[in-house]
């Protein structure tokens, strides 16, 4: 908690300079850290981003707690997404002061002072204190006086978090040329989710979340669905998938496999299901698309799509660096919400949820509402 004197002692650029942990203070060249990252200082903020592997990018900085203490605290990050480029901000409440009906206020270096309520920012799921801008309208709204701003404080309640914004921009740049330098991934839409026993969840008790208009992390948070106790959203329960028309979406990253020798080999035909001998040629290059399960997937090749197995593996190796492996991957459920709307939700936001549990599955193959 910062004391009257502290906050004006922190809003000259100089005295600001001080408070801040000496490392930070420095802008170099690009290193890689023993961790395998790649890290960049930019005055008061630290880049970091993964290599072609991973693909991840976020700026991190903090803010400190007394005037005679020295430990940082509150750490506040700007994540990059992997495919569209945009940004999220997250940061840590460490005083746990956020609830459902507290508003978060920013106020900025030139007085400027915006709200947020909890359809634009919310709690991260299975992460104490942290807190995201769960819409893309706030986080642009927010990173537009960041950039143009030299410090900020975060008030949520009677708790306050002081940051300096000294280096955002160019640690942002940085992380947009990172991204660039690596070229574009190509993704492939499935309407289905991988996995033997795919995701799902079950209703622990009646609970509204806002789903997105679509599914893009780009989407808004502006779709209120209710949700009832005993509902198991699970692509097996098909009663359910019948009547809400559920939807399953996945994002998977193609990647690129290289065959080893001439091979003729019988594979599925996507299309139509019919089983067609496939020539492949010696250096020849095809796409997994997506996995299915039980080891089938979806391969690619010379523009037709087949259903693969584990063997094509033994005359194929990955075509990129032979570190790479499959990283990029997301589920959304598309579902029926209030007002006779549907919204999508992501996986990752609601998985941990407290009024949600791992879905009701009878056995293989069956899952099922849980009627009281």
């Amino acid at each position: 908690m910062f004391g009257s004197q502290l906050i004006q002692r922190i809003a000259g650029l100089a005295t600001l300079s001080m408070v801040l942990c000496a490392p930070l203070l420095v802008e170099a060249k690009p290193f890689r850290h023993e961790f395998g990252e790649l890290r960049e200082y930019h005055k008061h903020w630290l880049a970091v981003c993964s290599d072609e592997t991973k693909r991840r990018c976020r700026t991190v900085t903090a803010t400190h707690t007394s005037e005679d203490g020295f430990f940082l605290r509150g750490r506040l990050a700007i994540n990059q997404h992997w495919q569209t480029g945009d940004y999220t901000i997250q940061f840590i409440d460490e005083d746990q002061a956020f609830n459902q009906s507290t508003p978060v206020k920013v106020r900025f270096s030139n007085g400027k002072e915006l709200t947020f309520n909890n359809d634009a920012i919310g709690p991260i799921e299975r992460s104490i204190g942290e807190l995201e801008f769960k819409t893309a309208d706030a986080a642009r709204q927010m990173l537009k006086h960041m950039r143009a701003r030299n410090h900020m404080t975060v008030s949520i309640g009677k708790s306050r978090y002081f940051y300096s914004l000294m280096g955002v921009r160019s640690a942002m740049r940085f992380m947009k040329n990172h991204k660039k330098s690596l070229g574009e991934i190509a993704i492939h839409k499935a309407d289905f989710w991988s996995g033997e026993w795919p995701n799902g969840f079950t209703v622990l008790k009646d609970v509204k979340l806002f789903a997105q208009t679509h599914p893009s992390v780009e989407a808004s948070f502006t779709t209120p669905c209710s949700l009832k106790k005993g509902a198991t959203y699970h692509p097996w329960n098909q009663e359910r998938v019948k009547n809400d028309k559920l939807e399953f979406v996945s994002f998977q990253e193609i990647q690129k496999y290289r065959v080893t020798k001439n091979k003729t080999y019988r594979l599925e035909r996507y299309s139509d299901r019919e089983d067609v001998h496939v020539k492949f040629s010696k250096n020849s290059t095809w796409d997994f698309m997506a996995y299915f399960s039980e080891g089938l997937f979806l391969m690619s090749y010379k523009g037709q799509q087949y259903v693969g197995d584990q063997s094509v593996f033994e005359w194929s190796t990955l075509a990129q660096s032979p570190s790479y492996r499959q990283t990029v991957y997301e589920e959304w459920l598309g579902l029926p919400c209030d007002n006779n709307k549907r919204g999508w939700m992501r996986m990752l936001y609601i998985q941990g949820h407290p009024s949600l549990d791992g879905a009701n599955v009878i056995e293989y193959g069956q899952a099922k509402d849980v009627v009281n």
